[in-house]
């Protein structure tokens, strides 16, 4: 009976023993120097700067964009800063999970930032958007931000030719333009009131 016992405590030490060597990457998450955010449109910029230990592969960012979705990034020795993209409206204290990952990919504990961001050029138009008469027709003027992603949609409300009811009829999609744009169109149809629509997406 003794001998049974101690075979059994034996065999519970070994398997504790493994489970503590497969917990994972166990490496602190402490920089050289302290990470630094700058806020860009739509987003931000991490910059980073990894500790001098040859375990430390890289490092992982994760966080929530505008439209819920869990994003995640990574950086290497090779680059010093990461994108972290996918905002709308300026955001002051978005949050984001840190953590090292070593080569096979294990990672450790992570850390949470904090960071701002600007708005996107997608939000950032409607701040400057005019629409004018010219001849024949109208015009958008707007400006945008240095960085631009995402598409502009102009509508005008008249007449659907198939179903001959009130509707918003495009005019035309254009990608948003780094600094602004002014885009022109000519009306097809003779109208009172010209009412215009203006939709953008990323």
């Amino acid at each position: 009976m003794r001998k049974i016992l101690f075979l059994l405590l034996i065999l519970s030490g070994f398997v504790a023993c493994k489970d503590d060597d497969e917990i994972g990457f166990d490496v602190p998450v402490e920089f050289r120097k302290p990470l630094e955010f700058r806020s860009i449109p739509g987003g931000a910029v991490m910059k980073y700067y990894l500790p001098d230990n040859d375990d430390v592969f890289g490092v992982r960012v994760r966080y929530t964009n505008a439209w819920g979705e869990t994003l995640i990034k990574h950086g290497t020795y090779l680059v010093d800063t990461v994108l972290l993209s996918g905002f709308t409206e300026a955001c002051k204290g978005a949050t984001a999970q840190v953590s090292f990952f070593n080569r096979n990919m294990e990672e450790t504990e992570p850390i949470e930032v904090t960071f701002n961001t600007e708005k996107s050029a997608t939000v950032a138009v409607f701040d400057s958007l005019k629409v004018n008469s010219f001849w024949g027709g109208f015009n958008v003027t707007y400006t945008s931000p240095a960085i631009v992603e995402g598409t502009v949609h102009i509508f005008y409300v008249g007449i659907n030719p198939t179903t001959k009811q009130e509707d918003n009829i495009l005019v035309g999609s254009f990608p948003i333009l780094e600094g602004g744009d002014t885009l022109n169109f000519e009306l097809k149809q003779a109208l009172d009131e010209l009412k215009v629509v203006v939709r953008t997406d990323d």
